[in-house]
């Protein structure tokens, strides 16, 4: 009996050392292991502000818009962890966007949190249908229950020498963290370089600009298909998700003034593009619009890889003559009626020149 017991004896001592040495995280008495600290970000307020562009005159006469009328989204970050925590960077992705020019020119919030960081973020323009990102490094940290208050100001690239084209931009932002996932900040409908103006130029609000000596100097086929693209555009635009400051808002308000519908060209569609495509003094976007309104595909196609050339060639035209303001307007046109090599390249070189006459008044 006493030999078939040893073996027991042994084994009962190891567990009896194995619980002295090693069960001892299993103590009920001893407190648990302290938890490694962690940071814990969320959005806290947002503020959409998106009032009237303004600008300023360059030494050469050519304007640049001042920082604080463009869009701008304020944002406070909130640290609900104990570990300070970087905020890295903004991305920004261009869901959708519409550029509204002019049809009949006229010429001429946060919360108690003070600002810790005011950055400027270039929309990159993008064919209709893909969309862009871009990303903008932050220099910001939010320490331990605590809070961060950021302006993401918008800087977008139109034509128009006195800011006078307007673009609307569907956005989602998202704050990079030096924690695992990025911060969604959430979707937004801003206006550049601001609110759209209500006058009656981009849109079809005015009787006294409709039946006034501006409007009836110009070619009425010219800025009736003008007006029906950016009321299409515009309604297209609104309705999608995001959030929007009370001048954006405000735009599901448009309606036409009481002499649109007596004052519009009644050329056919058809009629109205093989016009305005055969003038070269005319607008080849509205040609690829009117065009495009009669739904027959193989018409509205080769009509929109002509007006597209076209376009092509007068931001060519205009780069080589050193204007970069007409040069971004048709190259951008270009590349929305056709994504090709060409327009692409146009557009870059007209940013280029744009960006160096920025730093030459820096």
């Amino acid at each position: 009996m006493q030999v078939v017991g040893f073996p027991f004896a042994i084994v009962a001592a190891v567990v009896t050392v194995f619980a002295f040495f090693g069960g001892r995280a299993s103590d009920p008495q001893l407190p648990p292991a302290p938890k490694a600290a962690s940071g814990r970000v969320e959005v806290g307020q947002v503020v959409v502000r998106n009032g009237p562009a303004e600008s300023t005159t360059g030494p050469d006469g050519l304007p640049l818009q001042r920082r604080e009328t463009m869009p701008t989204i304020d944002l406070t970050v909130l640290n609900r962890g104990g570990r300070r925590v970087l905020l890295t960077a903004a991305r920004v992705e261009v869901l959708a966007h519409a550029v509204l020019p002019e049809c009949a020119g006229q010429g001429g919030g946060g919360g108690a949190v003070p600002v810790s960081g005011a950055y400027t973020v270039e929309l990159p323009a993008a064919p209709p249908g893909e969309a862009a990102r871009v990303s903008r490094p932050l220099h910001q940290q939010v320490a331990p229950d605590g809070a961060d208050r950021i302006t993401l100001r918008f800087l977008a690239l139109l034509g128009g020498a006195d800011l006078s084209e307007s673009a609307l931009y569907q956005l989602r932002v998202q704050i990079v963290t030096s924690e695992r996932r990025p911060l969604d900040v959430g979707r937004f409908l801003v206006a550049a370089p601001g609110a759209i103006e209500r006058s009656g130029a981009t849109l079809p609000e005015s009787d006294a600009l409709l039946t006034g000596p501006i409007v009836a100097g110009r070619l009425p086929l010219t800025w009736t298909w003008c007006y029906r693209r950016n009321l299409t555009e515009l309604r297209r635009m609104l309705a999608l998700p995001g959030r929007r400051s009370p001048d954006v808002a405000a735009l599901a308000g448009v309606v036409p003034a009481a002499h649109w519908r007596s004052a519009m060209d009644p050329t056919p569609a058809r009629e109205a593009a093989v016009r305005m495509l055969g003038d070269r003094d005319l607008n080849p976007l509205g040609a690829a619009f009117a065009a495009a309104s009669t739904h027959d595909a193989e018409f509205a196609d080769s009509v929109r890889v002509e007006a597209a050339a076209r376009l092509l060639a007068s931001a060519r035209g205009a780069l080589a003559a050193g204007g970069f303001s007409p040069a971004i307007s048709a190259a951008r046109a270009s590349l929305e009626l056709q994504p090709t090599p060409a327009a692409k390249a146009a557009l870059a070189d007209a940013v280029r020149l744009r960006n160096e006459y920025v730093r030459q008044q820096q």
